[in-house]
């Protein structure tokens, strides 16, 4: 037959089975609400990445409109420039034609006078982004320096 004692042992033996499920229980409760947090976490910087990365794409895409307005900046200016440069060439062959011809001959019609490339003006196109609020506009004539910033 079965014991006293033998009873008190399998109800000592239950109790302690009966806490440890309690126990992993309460863990496994804890493991899936970390769990739900985690996942949570991992859906929140995946958004932010994927933000991140649009904005990168953005960035970049404004980088390379800003880089091919510089370059056509410059491509402008270096054709102001050699256009300047030719005409003084121009304006130094024709003073030194004048200088050997007799002070009664006029300059040819083609070649333009001096005093009439300093007056000219010549207007500056600057492609700006939106954000940056451009300088005052000011014209400049070609007797004066440039100024490219």
């Amino acid at each position: 037959m079965i014991s006293l004692d033998q009873v008190l042992l399998l109800q000592e033996k239950v109790g302690t089975a009966v806490e440890k499920i309690n126990s992993l229980n309460a863990k496994v409760l804890q493991l899936e609400s970390d769990n739900d947090a985690l996942r949570r976490k991992c859906a929140e910087l995946t958004n932010a990445l994927s933000e991140k990365s649009e904005l990168v794409s953005s960035l970049e895409s404004t980088q390379n409109k800003i880089e091919q307005s510089i370059l056509l900046t410059l491509n402008r200016l270096d054709a102001v420039e050699n256009s300047i440069l030719t005409t003084e060439d121009g304006s130094a062959e024709a003073e030194n034609q004048n200088y050997f011809q007799s002070e009664d001959t006029e300059p040819s019609p083609e070649e333009p006078e001096v005093e009439e490339i300093q007056e000219q003006t010549i207007p500056v196109v600057q492609e700006q982004p939106e954000s940056v609020t451009p300088p005052p506009a000011q014209n400049s004539t070609l007797n004066d320096n440039f100024d490219i910033f």
